[in-house]
């Protein structure tokens, strides 16, 4: 059976990293991780990603300017913010480019169903614009 598709965790927390890759891996996707928003870019670049999940505060490059960067490189490639910040309205808007902002904790389903929310929607724009992985 084919994967689900290519899934970029970036977070500096190797906890993090460790039980998104698993969970996911579960979950039937390939999985990369990064532990900054510049190695995230440097995966994102080599191709092949369809979705990438980031922390927002990371040291290096934070996710605020890893997003503004790969909006640029790739404006349809869906994000999902995770953030610590307890008000959501404040995350999101430090993570306006991002498809989708989560508080930390997350809840694992609600992980799971944006996944699949933003995947589909990638599955469709491919279709309708012809590109492929």
């Amino acid at each position: 059976m084919p994967g689900k598709g290519h899934i970029l965790v970036v977070d500096d927390e190797l906890v993090i990293r460790s039980l998104l890759s698993e969970m996911l891996s579960e979950d039937g996707f390939s999985v990369a991780t990064a532990e900054d928003g510049r190695r995230g870019l440097e995966c994102i670049r080599q191709g092949g990603v369809d979705l990438v999940i980031s922390d927002i505060h990371m040291p290096v490059m934070d996710g605020p300017q890893m997003l503004q960067e790969l909006k640029r490189t790739d404006p349809c490639l869906p994000v999902i913010v995770l953030d610590s910040i307890p008000d959501r309205s404040v995350a999101e808007s430090q993570a306006e480019s991002a498809d989708a902002c989560l508080s930390k904790p997350f809840n694992l389903q609600e992980l799971r169903d944006t996944i699949g929310r933003l995947h589909g929607h990638l599955d469709t724009l491919r279709s309708i614009t012809g590109m492929t992985e």
